[in-house]
């Protein structure tokens, strides 16, 4: 299964998540009364009225609660999440960072194929005042060149993530 290929349950050996430390997810759409997240998010910020159920099947790999013989299993599934999807751009990114708690933004979504260095200096602000921002590296080709650096996830403050799987 993927949680073994990242290792998952070692990591649940040093922690299974923090409900003191939470997670804001910029994303679409959240199910917020989806069986696996009952109790795991905490506010909801969130006028998109959009049946792209990305932020919830997101918001499940963070946070969904686990051992419960239902759904999926979780990376974190002690730690709590602030959700919002009212725009996918850095301004919302900045907005979630500075909601009191929030010590990590998770992002699955492309800015940019090109350098900013008013974003750069955004996400730069992010991480230095405590918060950790996390985005996906892209999927291939995504901005043309599976080389290509895809932005907000190249910026020097941020830290870019993939998917892993089998391939078939």
């Amino acid at each position: 299964s993927q949680l073994e290929l990242i290792n998952a349950p070692q990591a649940w050996d040093l922690t299974q998540g923090d409900p003191n430390i939470i997670v804001g997810i910029v994303d679409t759409y959240f199910e917020t009364t989806h069986d696996e997240l009952t109790n795991q998010i905490l506010q909801n910020i969130d006028t998109n009225i959009n049946v792209h159920h990305h932020g919830t099947k997101v918001a499940g790999i963070v946070a969904a609660q686990t051992n419960n013989n239902t759904g999926i299993s979780s990376i974190g599934f002690n730690t709590k999440l602030i959700t919002q999807a009212n725009g996918l751009n850095t301004n919302q990114a900045l907005l979630l960072s500075q909601v009191p708690g929030v010590r990590i933004i998770n992002g699955s979504w492309l800015d940019s194929c090109s350098y900013s260095p008013v974003n750069a200096a955004v996400y730069e602000e992010i991480w230095n005042n405590g918060v950790i921002p996390i985005f996906a590296a892209g999927n291939g080709s995504t901005c043309g060149n599976p080389n290509a650096y895809v932005y907000p996830a190249a910026y020097d403050h941020t830290i870019a993530v993939s998917s892993v799987g089998h391939v078939y």
